[in-house]
């Protein structure tokens, strides 16, 4: 499953700016165009750089990272630096359970925390 990045885009005074080139790079130096789909089960290829259909906002999915997302049209231009994407998003995660002082004999799960001396460790 990817996630998806959607976005109304406007100008600086609050136009919606219609059909603008959305072009689409992880957030490292050197790195060449993402690669984005059209579909959450990344069976659509979806162009980099894109022009969404009129009246539509541009949107993408991509695997999880950090991006650069650049968007231009005329003389227009912004863009959107570390974006995060990923599916850890739309899971819950269990609760941290505090157990106390650390004892060896003791079988402790990844989500517990204990006192090791005067600092607090994950066991």
């Amino acid at each position: 499953m990817l996630s998806r990045w959607e976005r109304t885009i406007v100008d600086e005074f609050g136009n919606r700016v219609d059909q603008p080139q959305v072009l689409v790079q992880q957030e490292r130096a050197s790195t060449p165009l993402a690669v984005i789909k059209a579909d959450i089960d990344g069976t659509t290829p979806r162009d980099n750089p894109f022009i969404p259909p009129p009246g539509e906002d541009p949107f993408f999915y991509a695997a999880g990272g950090l991006y650069r997302i650049m968007v231009t049209k005329g003389g227009y231009s912004r863009v959107f630096r570390h974006v995060p994407l990923g599916t850890a998003a739309a899971t819950d995660d269990p609760p941290i359970e505090p157990r106390g002082e650390y004892d060896d004999e003791t079988e402790y799960s990844e989500r517990n925390l204990v006192r090791v001396g005067p600092a607090v460790a994950r066991r």
